[in-house]
């Protein structure tokens, strides 16, 4: 069983570069896209052990982008964003995001965020 595989989801070319180099670093082969319609290209011709979007996006939403994901897996998907607020938690809870982590993003808390999200349910 190789590396898991990620999808990173961000318009930040930056945060999406750096962030993809540290979590390869720990081990995970990552897959950076720039953009909704990118990153539900890229899901349609590789499967992903879990994905990490961004929320706001200048086109279309992580929502969005959630809710085409859903017609081709069923991968845990982690939110970011700096609209962290509690109402904005429990929105993504309820729209089926694993959890939404506040930005800016911190390394360790996004591998434990990754680590929890990979575990299978029935072992939760």
């Amino acid at each position: 069983m190789g590396p898991k595989r990620l999808l990173l989801v961000d318009d930040n070319v930056d945060l999406a570069t750096v962030f993809s180099l540290m979590l390869e670093r720990r081990g995970y082969e990552v897959m950076p896209a720039h953009s909704v319609d990118q990153a539900l290209s890229y899901s349609r011709f590789f499967k992903f052990d879990l994905v990490i979007c961004d929320i706001i996006f200048a086109h279309k939403s992580g929502y969005v982008f959630l809710e085409s994901f859903r017609e081709v897996s069923n991968a845990p998907v982690l939110a970011t964003s700096a609209w962290t607020l509690p109402k904005e938690r429990e929105k993504a809870l309820a729209a089926g995001f694993a959890d939404l982590l506040p930005k800016p993003l911190l390394i360790e808390k996004l591998v434990v965020a990754i680590e929890g999200a990979l575990i299978p349910s029935a072992s939760r």
